[in-house]
Formats: structure tokens, sequence, C-alpha cells
């Protein structure tokens, strides 16, 4: 079971409305050894 909820997903215009407000925050991880942390 998982404690994440609902993911929407963000648009083009989602990001604009957002400019100035609350920062975006991104996370990728390039392999598994990384994804598992």
């Amino acid at each position: 079971m998982s404690a994440a909820g609902e993911i929407k997903g963000i648009t083009p215009p989602d990001i604009r409305l957002r400019k100035g407000q609350t920062p975006l925050v991104c996370l990728t991880a390039y392999t598994t050894p990384v994804a598992r942390l």
C-alpha cells in the first residue's frame, strides 16, 4: 500500500499560472540503484 495520493498531470498553462508562486520540484533517477534511494 502506498501513502501517495492520485497524481494529476501538469500542463504548460498550469506552469504559467504558477509563475512567481509555489516552486516546481522535479526528481529524475537515471539508474535503478539511484531510484531505490
